[in-house]
């Protein structure tokens, strides 16, 4: 039950002894002061719903007084009590003050100030009850956006994810009718034997594929992507070289599609791995931040030592036009959510993979 307490104000001691027995059979707690200084100690430390004051104190206008609980406790009520004749100057207190009622005297304690006094408590009530809807209207109204925008990103990255699979059937399928048409004289045996190991590397490439969807989009930190990429290596590739090189501020604060990067840069180790010992592989990521995107370009050099154009994997061969497939397929993949995977041949010697992903800054 709500606790309405109202201050009179008054150094009139036979005006406070009327106003104290007005209040006497009240429901709300009634406490008084004799003066401004008074009043004001005690409307710093009690909530207070309805101040009544005279107009005219001996230290301090009433209006001044009112002006001033009206910055402290905007939402006391405040009543006036006036004997003042001047009706534009008491209208002119009215706006200054914020002032609910105006009671003249002489007043009848139980027509008039009593009565003013009940409503007044009652606004107050009000008002606060108002307040309380409005906000938790306001959190409502909140939560219920904030549910609305979280599934919208679904939506959006499920039609983003859905359009993926559509490309990652297409292109498998056109890759794999070259393979057919472009026979250059190999036997049947041998296309046979290409297309069953290129159909176990996609059919990896799927699987880890279909692991990270649906998309989620998410604050993360690029530093625990570099130790996933660390640990990855360590236990799978120990002969690569990688080197991180960024500000380790920055990539704490990222939003985006962390489980794409790592499922690209995963999967591109992966297909590496098959280069065997006789390769030279290395591995930088740079972070470099622009006014609205935070950018981490993965640069994959990788040497020929003996200048073969193929990467061998003991009985089974990814050729440099398989390995640009590859890159063209998790590009196409990456590329709905500002990643960009590219594969360029040097020479003989070496060629490059470079994967270029584009998040946005989390606010701190």
């Amino acid at each position: 039950m709500r606790k309405n307490i109202v201050l009179f104000v008054n150094d009139d001691p036979d005006s406070l002894i009327a106003l104290k027995r007005i209040a006497a059979d009240e429901k709300y707690t009634a406490l008084f002061a004799d003066g401004v200084h008074e009043a004001l100690e005690i409307i710093n430390k009690q909530r207070i719903s309805v101040v009544v004051t005279d107009l005219i104190l001996s230290k301090m206008d009433g209006v001044d007084l009112l002006t001033t609980v009206k910055q402290q406790s905007p939402d006391t009520v405040k009543i006036v009590l006036s004997g003042r004749a001047d009706i534009s100057e008491v209208l002119a207190s009215i706006n200054r003050g914020g002032i609910f009622r105006l009671i003249t005297k002489p007043w009848s304690a139980e027509t008039d100030l009593s009565a003013v006094i009940r409503e007044a408590v009652e606004y107050y009530n009000f008002s606060q009850d108002k307040k309380a809807a409005d906000l938790e209207l306001q959190s409502n109204s909140k939560a219920y956006k904030d549910l609305l925008s979280k599934m919208e990103e679904q939506l959006y990255g499920c039609n983003f994810d859905l359009n993926s699979m559509k490309d990652f059937v297409s292109m498998t399928l056109d890759f794999f009718q070259d393979i057919i048409s472009n026979k250059d004289g190999k036997s049947v045996d041998v296309i046979l034997k290409d297309m069953i190991f290129q159909l176990k590397v996609i059919k990896q490439i799927n699987e880890k594929y279909m692991a990270i969807i649906p998309t989620v989009l998410e604050p993360f930190s690029l530093t625990d992507v570099v130790q996933d990429l660390k640990n990855y290596l360590t236990d799978q590739m120990s002969n690569m070289q990688y080197k991180p090189e960024f500000d380790s501020q920055i990539a704490s604060r990222i939003f985006g599609n962390r489980k794409l990067l790592l499922f690209v840069l995963e999967t591109l180790f992966d297909l590496l791995a098959r280069a065997g010992g006789n390769r030279k592989f290395c591995c930088t990521t740079t972070i470099t931040t622009y006014k609205q995107i935070v950018r981490t370009s993965n640069i994959m050099e990788i040497g020929y030592i003996d200048g073969a154009k193929q990467l061998i994997d003991e009985k089974e061969t990814l050729s440099y036009s398989s390995l640009n497939y590859y890159c063209l397929l998790l590009n196409k993949l990456a590329k709905p959510y500002n990643s960009s995977v590219t594969f360029t041949y040097v020479n003989q010697n070496s060629s490059i993979i470079a994967v270029v992903s584009d998040f946005s800054p989390t606010k701190t």
